[in-house]
């Protein structure tokens, strides 16, 4: 049988942003155990914050929930993604 695993935002623990970071970002650990094939983290950033992701280890996706931001010269509304291959940055 497949496991499932489910954990709101508000309870996963806040955790060290990634290298990187320039300004106010909050980082919360969703999934990122060993046991956890998929890590999942969310990034509270405040305006004017900067995340940026280089040679990435994994593959990723960026998920924008709330609010949007800009990835090189594009804006990235509410509900936009962008995915992320091994090795990439962003």
């Amino acid at each position: 049988m497949a496991k499932v695993s489910f954990r709101t935002d508000e309870a996963a623990p806040v955790v060290a942003p990634p290298p990187g970071v320039v300004g106010q970002v909050e980082t919360r650990a969703i999934f990122n155990g060993e046991k956890n094939p998929i890590h999942l983290h969310s990034h509270r950033m405040a305006a004017g914050a900067h995340l940026k992701i280089q040679n990435a280890a994994n593959d990723g996706l960026i998920y924008v929930w709330e609010g949007s931001v800009t990835v090189g010269s594009n804006k990235l509304a509410k509900g936009s993604s962008v995915t992320l291959e091994c090795g990439a940055s962003v």
